[in-house]
């Protein structure tokens, strides 16, 4: 495939997931306007554990999505091996159906009322995203991104209609909404099941050949299971922390935060889904050519994700007074967002690509471990978020700095400057905001982001 065919086709595929995105994006800001305005700070706590955790779900899945991933990227869809996956795949829903009951009994074994509740539905979103997980992947790596994106964002569409509705009428408990969640989970597994029926229903293998499948499937994606837990973790790891050493506001005020920055990663997970099956199809000898390309669009990309930092965190202090402790350490939550941005757009993608989960598996768990170190050792004696959100900050950079680096050696690239610039924008931002008035670090920070744009421009006409 020559590169205008790919370019083309990615530019299609990527106005389709973006318009996925698009609506997601929409749908989050409204949702993280709507959630934490009609609960209390206690009870947004409890919202966000039950999110928090069941963005962790994945994990039961042992590898097994992950290994369909890898092995079918870049198939068509009615190319795929059905009769060896449906067996596979029947034995996967077995398997997750008895964990999700076991999970479920034993949350009931909790003594807070309310995280028990919470903890009960995280182990039901173990079946239903598990699943949901399985299939959107199938659909993303075969290129049926017309059925990716209607099924990513049904549930999201309908969840905040409903969650809109009950705020006016004045539901303020958290359970009512972790309810409406999981039901508007099931609706989307509903049409994932129906769409991909292929994938479950008609004739397969015998079971023991099943059971095999289903072992290889795993045993192939569980380095990049535990690759992608533990970036999860760099990100995630202080709310751990936080939920289990600090108090219910302060993981609130800290969760707060977090879904703020995600808005900036909404579209990154739109680009990361549709680089990979494409990447897949390019040869081996072309792929610095397309690192180049995209690492260096990742500068607009850092760019636009610092600057609406300014406007957010005007519209928490003059909209959201009751969490205002959080825009303490905003900016450098900020600071970190646009390095997992480009950890997943840009590393994690050509990790996959060229088969290199497992170093990509050493590197995220070196770096969960240096935060896990830093975060806990601050948090313990000063219990303050502060150093939380900093050591996710220096540990996303040092992480993606490095990966980098490991990638640019195996293609043999040695263009260091839009790494350099992004690193640089970064720590011009964070001192910025750190150091003046908002009205003068956003005039500051534009001015950095403009000269290094004519900077960029001046080198590119030289080597043109």
């Amino acid at each position: 495939m020559n590169r205008m065919t790919v370019i083309s086709s990615f530019k299609k595929n990527m106005l389709l997931a973006l318009g996925a995105q698009a609506i997601a994006l929409g749908v989050g800001l409204i949702k993280s306007l709507v959630l934490p305005a009609a609960m209390s700070v206690e009870g947004f706590a409890y919202w966000q554990v039950y999110v928090l955790y069941s963005g962790f779900v994945g994990v039961c899945a042992f590898g097994y999505t992950d290994g369909v991933y890898l092995l079918y990227g870049g198939c068509d869809y009615k190319d795929l091996p059905f009769e060896r996956l449906r067996g596979a795949n029947r034995v996967y829903c077995v398997f997750l159906i008895v964990f999700s009951v076991a999970l479920g009994c034993l949350s009931m074994l909790g003594g807070d009322g309310l995280r028990s509740f919470a903890f009960f539905f995280v182990a039901v979103d173990v079946f239903v995203l598990c699943l949901s997980g399985l299939l959107t992947y199938v659909l993303q790596v075969t290129n049926q991104f017309k059925l990716y994106s209607f099924c990513t964002v049904v549930d999201k569409v309908i969840f905040l209609g409903v969650a809109i509705c009950l705020a006016v009428k004045g539901f303020t408990d958290f359970r009512v909404f972790v309810l409406v969640d999981a039901a508007t989970k099931v609706v989307a597994l509903g049409f994932f099941v129906w769409y991909c029926r292929g994938m479950l229903f008609g004739r397969a293998i015998s079971l023991a050949a099943s059971a095999h499948e289903a072992l290889a499937y795993a045993r192939t994606g569980i380095s990049l299971m535990f690759a992608n837990l533990s970036s999860m973790l760099i990100s995630n790891l202080g709310r751990f922390i936080i939920d289990w050493l600090g108090d219910l506001a302060s993981y609130a005020y800290y969760s707060f935060g977090n879904s703020v920055t995600n808005l900036v990663l909404t579209f990154v997970t739109a680009v990361s889904s549709v680089l990979y099956p494409k990447l897949k199809r390019v040869p081996d000898s072309e792929l610095d050519f397309y690192y180049k390309k995209i690492d260096k669009a990742m500068l607009s990309i850092a760019t636009a994700g610092l600057l609406l930092y300014f406007p957010a965190s005007w519209f928490v202090g003059v909209f959201y007074a009751k969490y205002t402790p959080m825009l303490a350490y905003l900016n450098i939550m900020f600071v970190s967002a646009v390095f997992q941005a480009k950890m997943s757009i840009l590393v994690n993608t050509f990790y996959k690509t060229l088969r290199m989960e497992r170093r990509m598996l050493v590197a995220n768990v070196q770096c969960v471990a240096a935060f896990a170190i830093m975060a806990g050792i601050s948090f313990w004696f000063t219990r303050d978020v502060w150093w939380i959100a900093a050591s996710t900050a220096a540990t996303a950079a040092l992480r993606c700095v490095l990966s980098e680096r490991e990638i640019r050696q195996r293609l043999k690239i040695k263009d260091l400057r839009p790494s350099g610039i992004q690193c640089l924008l970064a720590v011009g931002f964070f001192a910025f905001t750190f150091l003046l008035p908002t009205a003068w670090a956003f005039g500051a920070f534009c001015a950095l982001a403009a000269a290094c744009g004519a900077w960029m421009l001046a080198q590119k006409r030289m080597e043109a």
